[in-house]
């Protein structure tokens, strides 16, 4: 079956990373996604990757730019639930601008809650794990 069709099963969360083979920030990426999904893939959870040089319609239905028009947004990694979009690295904010994607293993395991979908427990729409009471926005900073 296509990813892209699969993306609206309701019981599985798909992360996709939006790559180009030219680019050097995805082809350093390659072996930290594969290690990932290795480690969290599940009946719950499932990796993909999509080539935009190959499908650019694909990127741009997911509003990725793949010229730098709007800054460097490969590889764009985005969390599926439901069908639905329920987080991305790198963010893009209202007015276009591209937020510095973090690709470190530690932090898209903390991004898209891997730990706890791993654990079975249950995250957010914003891919963090459920809490009760107030939670911190994206972007937002934490008070000492």
């Amino acid at each position: 079956a296509d990813v892209v069709e699969d993306l609206s099963d309701s019981t599985v969360s798909w992360l996709i990373e939006f790559y180009a083979p030219w680019a050097p920030q995805c082809l350093y990426l390659e072996p930290v996604l594969a290690e990932l999904s290795l480690k969290y893939s599940s009946e719950r959870l499932r990796f993909g990757k999509i080539d935009v040089s190959r499908w650019p319609a694909l990127a741009k239905r997911y509003k990725i730019s793949i010229r730098g028009e709007n800054g460097n947004q490969l590889p764009t990694l985005i969390m599926f639930e439901q069908g639905k979009e329920s987080g991305r690295i790198p963010h893009v904010y209202n007015d276009g601008k591209v937020a510095a994607g973090k690709y470190r293993k530690s932090d898209i395991v903390t991004a898209f809650a891997l730990e706890e979908r791993q654990a079975g427990k249950a995250v957010g729409n914003n891919g963090k794990k459920k809490t009760s009471g107030a939670s911190l926005s994206s972007g937002g900073k934490k008070k000492k």
